[in-house]
């Protein structure tokens, strides 16, 4: 997933066999959502386009206090990326020991 750009700025379109697959996971709310939503996606292999849009905004004011979101993701994309890890390679090679050994 890394030719993904900007996963928090364009569309997501997603078939319906795989949301189904995706929807087996509970999914992060709020700003970790998609974040939350490519690492399971690369777990269950479901292939992900990158639909660039131009980022447009207005006089709004962002609620985000950055030290907190900067502290919170951090800790979600490591423990995440484990969890990945995990899920994807370690947890194969574990089994096969067990089952073979």
């Amino acid at each position: 997933y890394w030719h993904i750009s900007d996963a928090e700025n364009g569309y997501v379109a997603v078939s319906a066999s795989a949301l189904v697959r995706l929807l087996t996971f509970n999914l992060s709310e709020g700003y970790q959502f998609e974040n939350d939503m490519m690492v399971k996606a690369n777990i269950l292999n479901v292939r992900m386009v990158n639909v660039l849009i131009p980022a447009r905004y207005g006089s709004e004011n962002s609620k985000i206090r950055y030290g907190t979101f900067i502290l919170n993701t951090s800790l979600f994309l490591l423990k995440s990326f484990l969890w990945r890890l995990w899920k994807k390679f370690l947890m194969r090679f574990y089994l096969w020991e067990i089952i073979y050994r």
